[in-house]
């Protein structure tokens, strides 16, 4: 259920966000916040794993693009944009790092005990 709510969410925040920068005339980003929103749509048609490598780099995508949004707004003067941003952002970054442990955690092996080896 979090990777449907969380493709939802991520397609409309990059598409719609996506939009109003192209509307503004700011193109590169505009395009990179659709392509972000596609990659969601793409991921969602292919798969729907959470202990999915892709998934994890497709966050750190995400964190990476709204970092360049937030950075954006910076440049602009509007703080209160840009602490939104940075926020999801942080967001981005807690969750793929969650899921990269998780994956880790699930491919460590056993450890030997000490009376094993006897």
């Amino acid at each position: 259920m979090f990777i449907k709510i969380s493709v939802v969410v991520n397609t409309l925040l990059f598409g719609v966000t996506g939009a109003i920068y192209l509307s503004r005339g700011s193109n590169i980003i505009g395009y990179i916040l659709l392509a972000a929103g596609f990659m969601n749509v793409m991921y969602l048609l292919f798969s729907m794993s959470t202990k999915n490598i892709f998934f994890v780099i497709l966050n750190f995508i995400f964190a990476a693009v709204s970092l360049l949004v937030c950075i954006d707004y910076i440049r602009t003067d509007r703080s209160t944009f840009a602490l939104i941003w940075m926020g999801i952002t942080l967001i981005y970054l807690v969750v793929a790092f969650i899921l990269l442990m998780r994956l880790n955690k699930g491919k460590k092996k056993p450890e030997m005990s000490d009376n094993q080896g006897l």
